[in-house]
């Protein structure tokens, strides 16, 4: 039979899952985020880095089994000192989307 260490590692490959990073600037137009999502799924991307709470990139992702962690831009950083301005900022970009068959945001 097979070892233990063998064991091990078949269960970390099975484990694996693929993210990527999901930003919306560039200097050309960027297809939008319903097309970029069926290429994530063909893909077997199962995690996302968003650089930003990005709407449309959001309400694309609901439903799915995708794994979200958002990104905050740098530009908010300060006002994120402000407990009143960080909760409304959950609240817009975060709360709004946890719900049944929402955003997966971790």
């Amino acid at each position: 039979g097979r070892g233990r260490r063998e064991e091990d590692i078949v269960a970390a490959e099975a484990a694996v899952v693929v993210g990527v990073n999901w930003g919306n600037e560039a200097s050309h137009p960027l297809p939008p985020a319903s097309s970029m999502l069926k290429v994530l799924q063909a893909n077997g991307v199962g995690r996302v880095k968003l650089v930003d709470a990005n709407t449309s990139i959001l309400n694309a992702v609901a439903g799915t089994d995708i794994e979200i962690m958002l990104g905050l831009p740098n530009d908010l950083l300060l006002a994120m000192t402000y407990q009143a301005q960080a909760k409304a900022w959950v609240r817009d970009n975060v709360v709004r989307y946890m719900y049944t068959n929402g955003v997966n945001i971790k």
